[in-house]
């Protein structure tokens, strides 16, 4: 074989080619170096997506572009980027955002306590239900969720007490703020903008949230949705707050091919100016850059 380079896709094994004529479809970036296949994505049973020493490199139908670094959707989220400390760019447009159809989300990789408060702003389109922002395990509960009836559920630290509250419309760009109560007694409110949840309290009556229990972002563990009625999820900012009222997270959206402090984005990403981190999706599908 004049590649020397073999790629196993489910059960199809493709050989790569150096050497590449009209007949071959598929084309692999290595670095600066393009390998070929008289194959397509279309005849493969799953989508490829390498990450080799921090460089995204993608399979393509036909010609690749960006140098290699289009990216492809895995099932769950990378690893957070790490930038210099030393990165000061924000997300000037505060009417930008990210979009997800309910199939991609984000993993902060952050861990969550129970006398954070979380804002976030956000428009629920194309429907009414809604994973906002939750925690990945098991035993660990800190969610907020839109159900198809347009009422807010928040949870804190227990499997089977929860808060609801029904305010209306969700369709319009919107701030949801879980603040604390009382924090002694692991109580919160939920706002939505300025209006409390009208004595609707979220209370962890048990806390059992370890360091590998992280936020996500589109998803949650608790309140399974109704995808068919979640045509889209605009998020503008989230923020989180620890306990002595520091911003510890600002998750802003960035644009796929936006290059800031010597990183550029493969992808539409959320950027955390707080931790210099920069998050990328994971699910199927893509989620979508805008600006109202």
């Amino acid at each position: 074989m004049a590649g020397g380079y073999v790629l196993h896709i489910g059960g199809a094994t493709v050989n790569l080619q150096s050497t590449c004529t009209s007949e071959h479809k598929l084309n692999v970036k290595y670095g600066n170096e393009t390998l070929c296949a008289n194959a397509t994505t279309d005849s493969l049973p799953d989508t490829l997506h390498v990450l080799y020493n921090g460089t995204i490199y993608s399979i393509c139908d036909g010609e690749c572009g960006g140098g290699g670094q289009e990216y492809i959707m895995p099932t769950t989220p990378p690893d957070p980027v790490q930038l210099d400390s030393s990165c000061t760019w924000t997300q000037n447009n505060l009417n930008a955002y990210l979009e997800s159809d309910g199939n991609q989300y984000f993993d902060t990789r952050a861990t969550v306590a129970n006398d954070q408060e979380v804002e976030i702003t956000a428009k629920i389109v194309n429907g009414t239900s809604a994973q906002l922002y939750g925690t990945s395990g098991a035993k660990c509960f800190y969610d907020v969720t839109v159900d198809d009836y347009g009422e807010i559920f928040f949870r804190i630290g227990t499997s089977t007490y929860g808060a609801f509250w029904n305010p209306g419309s969700m369709s319009n760009k919107h701030v949801w703020t879980i603040k604390n109560y009382n924090p002694s007694a692991k109580k919160k409110y939920i706002y939505l903008d300025t209006v409390d949840s009208n004595g609707r309290l979220g209370q962890m009556n048990s806390y059992t949230c370890s360091a590998d229990d992280t936020i996500l972002i589109f998803k949650n563990d608790w309140k399974t949705v109704n995808l068919n009625n979640n045509g889209g999820i605009r998020l503008y900012s989230i923020k989180v707050w620890n306990k002595d009222g520091t911003l510890i997270h600002q998750y802003q959206p960035v644009q796929s091919g936006t290059s800031f402090c010597n990183y550029t984005a493969p992808t539409n990403a959320l950027w955390d100016t707080v931790t210099k981190r920069v998050l990328l999706p994971g699910g199927t599908g893509q989620t979508s850059f805008g600006t109202d």
